[in-house]
This record gives C-alpha cells, sequence and structure tokens, in this order.
C-alpha cells in the first residue's frame, strides 16, 4: 500500500507543479515581468561589445585599486552635506602601482571616452574588450574640469556605442550602468534617473550631473549610462558612499554637456570656453525686493564686471539681473555658467536683462575664459539681525593701509565679530559702491541709503578682485 501512495503523492505533486507553472505562464503580471527582464538583456547585449575594461600603471603615484581614492572624500571631503568624517582609510592598494576603470568606443577606430581620473598620472594604459583581446592606449586629451578623457587604441572596425541626448531623459526613466565593479569586467546595474542637474557636489568644476540608483561602485567610473534605446547618456563618474560601495546615489556626467568636449579632445585640442567677465550669484528673493522685481523671478544676479571684458564691451552692468541667454530661460547660477561655457569663445550670444525694472537686450562676443574659472563665481550673500560696519571716507592713507589703488568714495574700517556683517562676509577694506541701486560717494549718502531700507538693505562692495552683492538684515 505505502509504494502505491507514494507514486500517488508523487504523481501528483508534478501535476501541482505543472498546474503551477502554467498559471505564472499565463498570469500577465509575470509575463511583464519577463518582457522588461528581455529589454534590459537586449540592451546589455547591444552595448557589452563597445565597453572597455581600463588598467593603468602609473609613476609616482599610488592609485586605489580600483581607479579611484577613497572616493567619499575625492570627490566630497569630509564636508559633503555635513558628513562625519570617516574612521581609518582603506590601506596601500593591492595592485601597487595599478588602477583600473572603464570606458567605451565611440568610433571603430578605438577612439575610447572615459574619466580623467582613471587615466592620469598614467604610465601605461591596457585596454581589455569583452572578446578578450588587449591594447595598448595613448592619451589624446583629458578636461580635469569636467573629468573627462579621450584615450586611443589601433583597432578596426571596432563595436561602438551610440551617443544619445541626456537632455530628454526623464526623472524616473530606467537606465543601465555598464562597467567594471572592482574589477569584475563587463557588468552592468539596472536603475532609474533619480534627479537631474545636479551642481554644487565639488566634484569637479563644471557640474550638472544625471544622479541615478543604477549600482555605480568603483571600477564603473568612465563607463557609459545609457538609456533603453542603448545610446549612451551620461558617463558614470562619481558615487556619494561611506562605505566605499554603493548607496544607491551615483553621479554621471551628461552627454550632453561631455559632447564638445570630447570632439576638442579627440582631435587633440585644448578645451576653450566661452567668458564673459562677470561675477554672478543667485537671484535670491530679498534682491528681487530691493531691485524692484517680481518674488518668483528666474534669473541670476551680476555682481561685477571685470574691466574690458566682453560683458563690459557689450554694456552689462553690476546690478543687472541676466534673465534669458540666446532666447531661452536662465534657471541658476549653474547651469547659466556651463551654457557660456559650452559655447566657446568668439561666439556671439545674446542676453536679456532686467535693469530698473526695464528688460533690455544686449549682444556679447564671448571672450576665452582664462585660469581657474572658479574664482569667477561669487559665494552667496547671507543674512543677519544687525549690521554692525563702521564705513569712513577713503582717504590716501586708508587706501595705502588696506593696498587699494583708488581713493574716494566709502570704505568698510570695522566689523563686529558674529554681527551680520560679519556673517555677510564683509571684511575691513571692500569699498562701499552702492546701498540698493543708488550709488553711494558720502557718508551722507550711505547714511540716507540705510535709512531708506525697510527689513534688509542690499550693498555691493568691492575690492581690486572684483565685487559682489550682499544683503544686510535690521533687527
Amino acid at each position: 500500500m505505502r509504494p502505491t501512495l507514494l507514486a500517488m503523492g508523487l504523481a501528483s505533486a508534478v501535476a501541482f507543479g505543472a498546474l503551477s507553472a502554467q498559471a505564472l505562464d499565463n498570469d500577465p503580471d509575470v509575463q511583464a515581468l519577463k518582457s522588461q527582464g528581455a529589454a534590459f538583456s537586449k540592451v546589455a547585449a547591444k552595448v557589452k561589445p563597445a565597453v572597455v575594461f581600463i588598467e593603468v600603471e602609473t609613476e609616482g603615484v599610488r592609485p586605489s585599486a580600483m581607479g579611484h581614492d577613497d572616493l567619499l572624500e575625492r570627490f566630497f571631503g569630509p564636508r559633503f552635506r555635513g558628513a562625519p568624517r570617516r574612521g581609518p582609510q582603506r590601506g596601500p592598494a593591492p595592485f601597487g602601482g595599478k588602477g583600473q576603470g572603464s570606458g567605451f568606443i565611440v568610433d571603430r577606430d578605438g577612439t575610447i571616452v572615459t574619466n580623467n581620473h582613471v587615466v592620469e598620472h598614467a604610465a601605461k594604459i591596457t585596454v581589455r574588450l569583452t572578446d578578450g583581446r588587449r591594447f595598448d592606449a595613448k592619451v589624446l586629451g583629458t578636461d580635469p574640469q569636467t573629468d573627462l578623457a579621450v584615450i586611443d587604441i589601433d583597432g578596426d572596425n571596432l563595436p561602438t556605442v551610440p551617443v544619445g541626448q541626456s537632455g530628454k531623459l526623464s526623472v524616473g526613466e530606467w537606465v543601465m550602468a555598464v562597467g567594471n565593479p572592482f574589477g569584475l569586467s563587463h557588468s552592468v546595474t539596472v536603475g532609474v534617473v533619480s534627479a537631474t542637474g545636479r551642481a554644487g557636489m565639488g566634484i569637479t568644476d563644471y557640474e550638472d550631473f544625471i544622479q541615478t540608483d543604477a549600482a555605480i561602485n568603483p571600477g564603473n567610473s568612465g563607463g557609459p549610462l545609457v538609456n533603453m534605446d542603448g545610446q549612451v547618456v551620461g558617463i558614470n563618474t562619481a558615487i556619494f558612499s561611506r562605505s566605499g560601495g554603493s548607496m544607491g546615489i551615483g553621479f554621471a556626467i551628461p552627454v550632453d554637456m561631455a559632447r564638445p568636449i570630447i570632439d576638442q579632445l579627440k582631435d587633440g585640442e585644448a578645451v576653450r570656453r566661452g567668458f564673459l567677465g562677470v561675477v554672478i550669484q543667485p537671484l535670491e528673493p530679498v534682491f528681487a525686493e530691493q531691485f524692484g522685481l517680481d518674488a518668483d523671478t528666474r534669473g541670476v544676479l551680476v555682481g561685477g564686471v571685470s574691466h574690458d571684458s566682453a560683458a563690459a564691451k557689450a554694456g552689462v552692468e553690476p546690478g543687472d539681473v541676466v534673465v534669458g541667454l540666446n532666447g531661452q530661460q536662465v534657471e541658476d547660477v549653474n547651469r547659466f555658467r556651463n551654457k557660456v561655457a559650452m559655447l566657446g569663445p568668439g561666439k556671439p550670444v545674446t542676453l536679456e536683462v532686467l535693469r530698473g525694472g526695464e528688460r533690455k537686450t544686449l549682444t556679447v562676443t564671448l571672450d576665452e575664459r582664462p585660469g581657474d574659472p572658479r574664482a569667477q563665481q561669487a559665494a552667496p550673500a547671507q543674512g543677519g539681525d544687525a549690521f554692525g560696519l563702521t564705513v569712513e571716507p577713503l582717504t590716501r592713507g586708508l587706501a595705502r593701509k588696506f593696498d587699494l589703488k583708488a581713493t574716494g568714495g566709502l570704505v568698510i574700517t570695522e566689523v563686529a565679530p558674529g554681527s551680520p556683517a560679519d556673517q555677510a562676509g564683509l571684511k575691513p577694506g571692500l569699498r562701499v559702491v552702492t546701498v540698493g541701486r543708488a550709488p553711494v560717494a558720502t557718508l551722507r549718502d550711505f547714511k540716507r541709503a540705510l535709512a531708506a531700507g525697510k527689513d534688509a538693505v542690499v550693498l555691493r562692495v568691492e575690492n581690486e578682485e572684483g565685487s559682489r552683492f550682499v544683503v544686510l538684515r535690521k533687527r
């Protein structure tokens, strides 16, 4: 009897399993998941052959084994969003003077895009393809200010990946990161676009990052972020991590921003950027109120204009609010600065500015950006509850004391510690040019302009390095 019952039980189990499998095969939700998984597989199969594994040997520098130094410190520092300082750092890289990263082929002759920090200090670069072929590579050009690099291998009829448009990305859209995390070659991870236009991260000089939760780990640097059409929309660059691994916050350089830089680098050219010659700062609500603008006005505030610059020649003035660039709305400081830089020197651009409540159109022929671009962006002004500053006429003696070339007008000679003036970054030696929009040349002008202010006043101050606006609030 037992064998018969056992046989019946096994037969029933097999039949039940078949029914269960059949039920799942007919379940529309399960079929939808299978279809989605098949789509991911097709995208991965299309892209992976063009993604390369980059190995770097260095001289005089000991990089991380995964192509990164300690990521949190390298890209964000202990100051990132108030992140605490980390414990003991990782020990020496186990590969000695070697590093690893990723890249992707953009033309059949062997031009490869990657990150600058993957190949910087390289004495020897080796590229490995998915089919096992290995090539020696040379650097065609690098741009540390965006962390982009272009390298080249001597190949023929190599697999490539098409380049898409990052400007068409939507938050929540599926994307795939392809690369070599932790040295595990040609891996893929899938996630969504978490945000676009991320800036102020302290990773590079020019930032407009795509944020994604597709897992990006050390070794993914330089690899592509692709959309579901198998097109590159970003170059994976950095992660936010307290552990060295992915925490669901990765950053990629948008390909629209990278494309003109890549074109210059692959031709062996130095990257040239457009330059207006202005100090810009966010248009805070208090500035809008002081300048008689609507509270919802969008744009950037011109804090200062460099002498003989492109902006000065076109008639841009301190206190102008730039609301349009080539017919497009100006949203914030970072995007405005990036767009001007990408336009390149010698290009005529149209600026829409608000001045004294009137809209003006100015045509500017851009200069070439010199030196360190970070010096051209003013820090946002900070407010407080009282003034706490002493202003005096700028005499020759005070000009010598504060190493100022000009005389006349007013100069700050004292700032009370902890006062709103101190909190706003005012220092002795700064000349006061305007209060609100009114020029102030005498103490009487200054006192009258301060008295006219309601809850806050806006000052424009300058020294030999430039000018900016600050806001001071009354108690």
